[in-house]
């Protein structure tokens, strides 16, 4: 793992919560609430991690109760020339940014639909 950048090859790791409104119970998938901020985005990257490692590791992480975890490559980021950049705190070294482009903070509509129609993600049972 490259501590200063994130590599295309690299898979991000987003934790959806339990809210309708970050939910789509039509297509019952992530809708682009789950990934639209006006602030920068919070994922975490892979890492050389396995999925279920990941998976742990945001359940401990997000405050929240999850619904889901959905996941996309980083190199979605150059097709859409989103600004992807490591952002480890001191309890997650994993831990990234995503904004629209190096000018502009936050994930607008168009990058947020994006995401949600890119991503691939797993349920989470209740309990987990």
């Amino acid at each position: 793992m490259n501590p200063k950048c994130v590599e295309p090859q690299e898979t991000l790791y987003r934790g959806v919560l339990i809210n309708p409104f970050v939910w789509n119970d039509e297509t019952n998938r992530p809708s682009s609430a789950a990934f639209k901020q006006t602030s920068s985005l919070s994922v975490d990257r892979e890492g050389g991690r396995c999925k279920e490692t990941v998976f742990q590791s945001l359940k401990k992480n997000v405050r929240s109760p999850l619904k889901a975890i959905a996941w996309f490559s980083a190199k979605h980021r150059f097709e859409r020339r989103m600004e992807v950049r490591p952002d480890p705190t001191e309890t997650n070294q994993y831990h990234t940014l995503i904004d629209d482009n190096e000018d502009t903070i936050g994930v607008g509509t168009k990058n947020a639909k994006f995401l949600a129609r890119r991503c691939e993600f797993s349920l989470l049972s209740i309990t987990s």
